[in-house]
């Protein structure tokens, strides 16, 4: 009789571990990871009922002196979900074996449940439609089988924008009640997905960056010779420019409020904070400054290969940074994925009342219309870096000593990056020379 258990890769650590899906079959077995994306701490494992803890209430919390916080809740019933979605369909593979009668190999079993786990495995032995191109397409690059024109790995967020199109086709495809495939692709359809992401309220550099993807996908389909359709080389297949939006930034009054809250009664949103800090002051990328190591540091200086463009860059170390890396003994809290270092921010910012309000575009049935937000609601780790041109903007750096730290290879581009309002323009014109010219009464 086959079987299927859940269990961790490393149960005894202190860091997420990979859960396994172990089929058993006489004296045979087989294991396959449920997925990078529902790993979890041993601590928060069951491991009698192999599911994840999503109850402060469980025994094992409470003695290890833990309480799991909403994102850890919710993050926990996904892996659950995923777990109950694999055991039901391994029941479905062995209820179908039972009723033809006919008996599954390990190999059958494994098969079988990989190709559940993983859609798109054999995708390179079928002839694809454009959805199945699409994954195709994304998954390569997940995997590393395609890179970058610099030949370097594609980021995760660049991965995760690939997504969100697909999603946004597939959520286009259900509500219109159609199929979509090469040739349907046409200014019919440019026109119709652009309407239906705009009454969706989805932004307007969301709406631009979908369109551009879909160039994308389809030039490489072409390009591998699945369909003919050039359509993507029409001009009036074109990217809708984005625009720029009011984006958070924090000032320097700001940065040090959020410094000197006490988080003593929340240790997490202390490290999300302290982290955060160091980003506003570096200008360095959450994937970068979420590394930083003592190796990194020569003299009064950070010295560190960013990830995105692989260059080197040098920024002076500021006393509320050094103040920071001291406190931790240089020793930084380890990394966390982007995304609950967000939602952690947010919370964070929240009880620490960075609650300026800022006019924000907003979307709503179809509509675009102004609402004033608080800071705190769409804080992100990205905040920081632009937070740190701006203030250093703000406060004369040099335009190209700041662009050698954001590795903006234009300032055109720069200036469209800083958050500097027409009000702060005005007093940096202020003090300039043009503005206090005396005047010099004619005598005689």
């Amino acid at each position: 009789m086959a079987s299927i258990t859940f269990l961790l890769k490393d149960s005894k650590g202190d860091k997420e571990s990979i859960i396994y899906a172990v089929i058993r079959k006489e004296n045979e077995r087989a294991k396959l990871s449920i997925g990078k994306n529902y790993m979890i701490n041993p601590i928060l494992w069951d491991k009698e009922f192999q599911r994840a803890i999503v109850k402060n209430s469980h025994k094992q919390l409470k003695e290890a002196k833990i309480k799991l916080d909403k994102v850890e809740i919710d993050h926990n019933k996904l892996i659950n979900d995923r777990i109950n979605n694999c055991l039901n369909h391994f029941n479905k593979i062995i209820s179908k074996a039972d009723y033809d009668q006919t008996t599954l190999s390990i190999n059958y079993l494994k098969e079988e449940m990989k190709s559940f786990l993983n859609p798109n495995s054999n995708l390179k032995n079928r002839s694809m439609s454009f959805f199945e191109y699409i994954e195709y397409f994304i998954e390569q690059r997940e995997k590393g089988e395609i890179k970058t024109k610099s030949n370097e790995l594609y980021s995760q967020a660049t991965i995760d924008n690939y997504n969100a199109t697909l999603k946004h086709l597939e959520n286009y495809c259900k509500k219109k009640k159609i199929k979509l495939n090469y040739d349907d692709i046409t200014m019919n359809f440019y026109h119709d997905y652009k309407n239906y992401l705009f009454k969706e309220d989805l932004s307007d550099n969301t709406i631009s960056k979908d369109i551009k993807h879909i160039k994308l996908f389809l030039r490489n389909s072409w390009n591998e010779k699945y369909h003919n359709n050039r359509i993507f080389e029409d001009r009036s297949f074109e990217r809708p420019e984005p625009k720029q939006i009011q984006r958070i930034v924090l000032s320097e009054d700001e940065i040090d409020k959020f410094y000197n809250h006490d988080f003593s009664n929340n240790p997490k949103y202390e490290k999300v904070r302290d982290m955060f800090i160091i980003g506003c002051c570096t200008g360095l990328r959450y994937s970068d400054f979420s590394r930083i190591k003592k190796e990194h540091i020569n003299g009064n200086y950070f010295k560190i290969l960013t990830q995105k463009t692989k260059e080197y860059v040098t920024i002076p170390i500021m006393p509320l940074v050094k103040q920071i890396l001291e406190k931790y003994n240089y020793n930084l809290p380890r990394q966390i994925s982007n995304q609950k270092f967000n939602d952690f921010l947010k919370l964070a910012a929240e009880e620490a009342k960075i609650n300026t309000k800022i006019p924000y575009p907003i979307r709503e049935k179809g509509l675009t219309r102004e609402k004033f937000i608080k800071k705190h609601e769409k804080i992100s780790s990205h905040c920081a870096r632009r937070t740190f041109a701006t203030n250093a903007y703000l406060n004369d750096v040099p335009t190209l000593s700041i662009m050698a730290i954001t590795g903006h290879r234009t300032e055109k581009a720069f200036l469209r990056y800083i958050n500097v309002t027409t009000q702060q323009h005005a007093e940096k014109m202020k003090t300039h020379p043009f503005f206090n010219r005396k005047v010099i009464k004619n005598v005689g």
